[in-house]
């Protein structure tokens, strides 16, 4: 699977195998892709992409740059690199929501003409090269149209490049000190470009080609920051690079930096080396007027090219000397390089490549290459800190949605369950600086470093000392970001493992789960095993505690429904029919009847005797049967039978037959309880 960003819209584009030609599922436009099948080269389209959508195009360009010093045949890099050069953004029709492009850095050189295109053309396939050519074709078209337009605008002779609004929509404090400068210059009969107000005139119409014609014509452009963000934002940073790019083409242009509540070296490096103007020191701007003004307009007294002085031949033992460094660079006897670069020094201490030399030797670098690598990996991170962070926080909302899904009641808790899941926050401790402060003191240290080199060179060298200024600049920003990628990559690395450690618990609390599902199963069937086979009060009600374990499985509520309602039946069966036999009993028992006629003085004592003992026997059993303590087995009611005949009928035995008594209990209420309980389990069963 490649995902890929798209570049029109942002959006992901996730794509199964390489293919050329793909169409974006969010914003519905047709566009080319690389025919890399490397994750490494894939990100990179990514981060480019990014940077670009974002109108960073410089930082795009670098990225692009890299993907083809890895494959110089790739196609879609070269496309890329147009497309930053032309400052492409591809925006949404209102009417057709379809996305079309616009220039944000117009070229006079038609994208036709562009060499990086004719590379895209001649390394792409058939399928892409179709779509490059649509592309272009419709670029050069806009193109033509802001040429035609800025080629009627008139020359300006001073841009002010500034951040009008800030992250919160309000104006900045370098927009109020652009328009104070705007008015300086104004009243001293200078034409300035000056957004807020030149283009106030232009609304609803593309901006582009009056800022072309503006920069084109401009002698001077004055970038104003008080903040190093502002000037780094992709608009005034798209201003004054291209600014840049037109000086190196243009040597009468001038760019002149001004900045406040900062210092000179947070200005970005690009603009450090510049002269620059401190808008916090009194009498800034009137300095800032007077320099312009003279640079406006003391043209004439301006050395012509040809009227520039040559600089001094060097002697034939400085040149030698320097041929002698050069084999000793080649190799690398450090030492003996060193002395030969002291030797050229002492001859000319104002030569510039001696200085260079020497800081090749510290570093023991023979190119520039290895000298850059050499500075940036000696770096001292003095800034650094060990910064600790907590990359996983436990997902307490899924850990309590697991806990509460897989419980199982009485057989697995959600206590138990969130034991699966006790894990710590996972913290990761690295190494860090603060990009931004490593960049300006790296920047600041290689400007010492090279101090006496920039001081003294001149000519092809100067120009040479600015591109390897450029190149530090950027080597600088490419490893801090690389740092940063690491950095980010291991926390994206740990958070997967946490990702695959999480899915593995879930996996152990749903086995959990089908366990305790399998115990409630079993548990259930030997519960309808018991109930089947059920035969007394005691017995149901064991069955229905042991199915309230199990409550919300199947028809257990049913089922316990069931075994209570057997039970209460059970219970209240045995005492009406225990009570209506040992009533039998004592009614029938002609041996108690006897005493009581024998003893009693009259009829209604007789009764009293007979009724008594069955009242209270009633009534015990009844409490007893509702209790369900009635239901006690074969030795139970014996015991309790014969307990019964003792206190109801041992008094009247006792003093009727005082020598028949105990032969009495034993061989007549024994065997009547014995044969009572046989005769009230018989009746029981029948009635079940």
């Amino acid at each position: 699977m490649f995902v890929y960003k798209c570049k029109m819209c942002g959006g992901n584009l996730e794509i199964s195998h390489n293919v050329g030609i793909y169409e974006c599922e969010h914003c519905g436009t047709k566009q080319t892709l690389s025919r890399s099948d490397d994750p490494e080269i894939i990100n990179l389209y990514n981060r480019a992409n990014h940077y670009r959508i974002n109108s960073d195009f410089d930082k795009a360009m670098s990225v692009y740059e890299k993907i083809l010093n890895a494959d110089p045949e790739d196609s879609e890099a070269y496309w890329s690199i147009v497309l930053c050069r032309y400052g492409i953004d591809y925006v949404e029709d209102s009417k057709t929501h379809k996305r079309i492009p616009t220039i944000n850095r117009t070229q006079v050189t038609p994208v036709t003409a562009d060499e990086d295109y004719k590379s895209a053309l001649k390394y792409a396939d058939e399928d892409r090269r179709k779509v490059y050519k649509q592309e272009a074709s419709v670029i050069e078209e806009i193109q033509k149209n802001i040429l035609e337009i800025s080629n009627k605008e008139k020359p300006f002779d001073v841009f002010i490049c500034y951040k009008e609004t800030d992250e919160n929509g309000k104006r900045t404090m370098d927009s109020t000190l652009a328009q104070d400068i705007y008015y300086q210059l104004t009243e001293q009969g200078h034409k300035v470009f000056f957004s807020r107000i030149t283009l106030e005139d232009k609304s609803g119409t593309a901006y582009e080609p009056y800022i072309f014609s503006a920069l084109n014509s401009a002698r001077v452009m004055i970038a104003i920051g008080t903040k190093p963000g502002y000037l780094e934002s992709a608009w005034v940073r798209n201003e004054w690079s291209r600014f840049l790019t037109l000086m190196k083409k243009d040597s009468t242009k001038v760019l002149i930096p001004c900045y406040r509540d900062m210092e000179a070296y947070d200005l970005p490096d690009e603009l450090s080396l510049l002269p620059s103007y401190d808008m916090g020191k009194i009498g800034f701007i009137q300095d800032l007027i007077r320099g312009i003004s003279k640079i406006l307009i003391d043209d004439s007294k301006r050395d012509k090219p040809s009227e520039i002085k040559s600089q001094p031949s060097e002697t034939d033992v400085i040149v030698e000397l320097k041929r002698q460094f050069k084999v000793a660079l080649e190799m690398e006897v450090w030492e003996t390089a060193g002395e030969l670069a002291d030797k050229i020094l002492e001859l000319d201490p104002r030569n510039a490549e001696a200085y260079l030399y020497k800081i090749w030797v510290t570093y023991e670098a023979k190119n520039i290459d290895e000298l850059f690598d050499s500075i940036i990996n000696n770096y001292n991170y003095y800034h650094s800190k060990t910064i600790t962070v907590t990359v996983v926080e436990p997902d307490r909302q899924h850990i309590l949605d697991m806990a509460k899904r897989y419980t199982v009641k009485s057989y697995l808790k959600e206590r138990e369950i969130e034991e699966l899941y006790s894990t710590k926050p996972v913290v990761y401790e690295y190494s860090s600086c603060d990009p931004e402060t490593s960049y300006k003191d790296m920047m600041v240290s290689f400007k010492k470093k090279f101090i006496h080199v920039m001081e003294f060179a001149e000519g092809n060298l100067k120009i040479w000392m600015e591109k390897a200024q450029n190149d530090f600049s950027e080597r600088v920003k490419a490893r801090l970001e690389d740092d940063k990628n690491k950095v980010e990559l291991e926390i994206e690395r740990i958070k997967e493992n946490y990702k695959k450690n999480l899915k593995k618990i879930d996996e152990q609390a749903e086995n959990l789960h089908k366990q305790a599902l399998e115990e409630v199963r079993k548990d259930y069937d030997e519960c309808c095993d018991r109930m089947a086979h059920a035969k007394t009060a005691q017995e149901y009600d064991s069955i229905a505690v042991d199915l309230d374990k199990v409550k919300d499985y199947f028809d257990t509520e049913k089922l316990v429904a069931v075994c209570k309602k057997k039970a209460k039946h059970r219970n209240i069966i045995s005492g009406i029919f225990f009570s209506i036999v040992s009533i039998l009993y004592l009614v029938f028992d002609p041996m108690p009847i006897s005493a009581i006629y024998e003893n009693c003085d009259n009829f209604v004592t007789g009764v009293l005797y007979i009724a008594l003992p069955i009242i209270a026997y009633m009534a015990l059993v009844s409490v007893l049967a509702l209790l369900k303590i009635i239901d006690w087995g074969l030795v139970g009611y014996i015991v309790f039978v014969f307990l019964f005949s003792v206190v109801c009928n041992g008094v009247l035995f006792f003093f009727t037959f005082p020598d028949q008594w105990v032969s009495v209990i034993l061989f007549n209420k024994i065997p009547q309880a014995i044969i009572g309980y046989i005769l009230l389990r018989v009746i029981i069963e029948i009635a079940d």
